[in-house]
């Protein structure tokens, strides 16, 4: 899992970080992976885990695990949080 590669010298100082997909949305919260912003932009569309699972060629198992760790990272107990969590910060859009 790839981490979130910093863009300018100082962020990191600053506790700043750019969004892995490229949108330069600055985080202020524990980095996520590529994995993870794919997977919730999915869910968020409504695509079904089990169909994420078959999109990306893993299993259930790893797409839970990625929406676990986003659950972890962010301090958000459900998907509805998370999605709220989402649009607040901008990674999802309405």
């Amino acid at each position: 899992m790839s981490e979130i590669p910093l863009a300018e010298d100082g962020a990191l100082k600053k506790g700043l970080l750019f969004c892995p997909c490229g949108c330069g949305h600055m985080m202020k919260w524990a980095p996520l992976t590529m994995n993870e912003v794919e997977i919730l932009r999915l869910r968020w569309d409504g695509v079904s885990v089990k169909e994420i699972a078959n999109r990306r060629f893993v299993s259930v198992k790893t797409v839970d695990a990625h929406l676990s760790n986003l659950r972890i990272k962010t301090g958000v107990n459900d998907i509805a949080s998370l999605f709220r969590w989402g649009l607040r910060e901008g990674i999802l859009q309405p």
